[in-house]
């Protein structure tokens, strides 16, 4: 149970942070609105960090690995609904719908990406054993 716990929170915080590593790295801050631009940038850059923190999930969770990556999904989905009602006054609205629709899914694929890695790599050694 904590287990399942630390890989859905280590796979959010890190999304997270890459997302805001990406961002300070091109210098925004958090609380400002970049362009239109970088926004799509920023989006084809997190939809990697959402395959990577779905497999992330997947990897320390050990198990269960789409329950654990659609756990993941399932708090991206939660935090794009929380910032949805800011979003008309700070952010084009497509923002937050991709969250949902675009990166939420792409944290799922993360976590079957894992999956299907997990059962390659037994079918390999499972093949080679004597």
């Amino acid at each position: 149970m904590i287990r399942s716990l630390v890989s859905v929170v280590a796979g959010f915080l890190g999304f997270g942070f890459a997302t805001t590593g990406l961002w300070l790295a091109f210098g925004y801050r958090l609380n400002e609105i970049p362009s239109e631009r970088f926004l799509v940038f920023s989006l084809g850059c997190e939809i990697v960090f959402a395959l990577a923190s779905g497999y992330l999930t997947a990897w320390i969770a050990g198990k269960k690995e789409g329950a654990h990556s659609l756990a993941l999904a399932a708090t991206m989905v939660l935090q794009g609904v929380a910032t949805l009602p800011a979003a008309p006054g700070q952010y084009p609205l497509w923002v937050p719908l991709s969250t949902m629709l675009v990166l939420a899914p792409c944290c799922y694929l993360g976590g079957k990406m894992r999956a299907w890695w997990k059962l390659r790599e037994n079918h390999r050694s499972g093949a080679d054993a004597p």
